[in-house]
């Protein structure tokens, strides 16, 4: 950007041909006029479509359901990137957890679990919750006696060509079996699996913004005993859908390094991060 001195171009504002004029704090400037870029990939209108949704949804719900939400921004709602002494808004909360359930509901990877193959009974996310969740979420698992088990990432994979990401699970305390229901202990609602990927991370650096800033897919809620546990892991292997892979594929070259992370996601459309782990793109 030119800095202009004098008063050659007086007061001159606005756009002629290709040059926008301009005045601030370091005095009056011009520069090329940009095209604003409009990507239209699957991905971003599907960010887009939702976004929208959520606004018009927000206006529509009764002022009762806006209070619900508002009182639980306030005490129970903690937001993917919980900043420190931030408190949310209700439409902030609403549409958090709406965005999540959209995106769980309509891009959903095929979920197997090891060490052994088994037809999981796995249930769909709603696509959207007006109503405000009356308890937050715990981020572990419920066994059969309402005790917590602990879940984390251990280790992640991202194989474009496989079209396909795999993370390994630990277990704690170890079980024998697993809990006759996925379901969060505080809440009790029904849980699944979300996964997601940094862009990449430059060389020479350790870290890349966001950890979670392309989601790749969720398994849908897994509501009975039939996913296979060790005594303290498994490991889940996520085919990414193919069409929304190929709308999000351009941000990733093989053997560049991302971060991939975990979330629980339960019905409500709450989430808590349950690993981050560093990875090498293969294919």
């Amino acid at each position: 950007m030119s800095r202009i001195h004098g008063q050659f171009w007086g007061d001159s504002s606005g756009k002629v041909a290709g040059v926008v004029f301009g005045r601030g704090k370091g005095g009056k400037s011009l520069r090329a006029r940009v095209k604003p870029t409009d990507a239209k990939s699957l991905a971003q209108q599907s960010v887009r479509s939702t976004f929208s949704n959520s606004v018009g949804t927000w206006n529509a719900i009764t002022t009762q359901n806006k209070r619900a939400w508002n009182s639980f921004a306030a005490s129970g709602f903690r937001t993917k990137h919980n900043k420190k002494n931030s408190i949310p808004s209700g439409f902030q909360a609403f549409s958090s957890v709406n965005f999540a359930l959209s995106l769980g509901s309509s891009h959903r990877g095929v979920a197997t679990f090891l060490p052994t193959t088994v037809n999981t009974t796995i249930g769909d996310l709603p696509s959207m919750n007006l109503n405000a969740p009356s308890k937050s979420l715990s981020g572990c698992l419920s066994d059969d006696d309402g005790k917590p088990i602990f879940i984390s990432l251990d280790s992640a994979s991202f194989d474009l060509g496989l079209e396909r990401v795999t993370g390994n699970f630990n277990i704690s305390p170890t079980i024998s079996t697993p809990p006759l229901f996925w379901q969060d202990p505080l809440s009790g609602k029904k849980l699944s699996i979300s996964m997601y990927c940094s862009k990449q991370i430059p060389d020479g650096q350790s870290s890349t913004g966001k950890s979670d800033a392309y989601y790749l897919g969720n398994t849908g809620l897994l509501s009975s005993a039939d996913v296979s546990f060790d005594a303290d892991s498994f490991t889940l292997n996520m085919t990414i859908e193919p069409t929304y892979l190929e709308s999000i594929k351009n941000g990733f070259i093989v053997g560049s390094k991302v971060f991939i992370s975990a979330y629980l996601v339960s019905e409500e459309g709450l989430m808590r991060r349950i690993g981050v782990v560093s990875s090498t793109i293969s294919g």
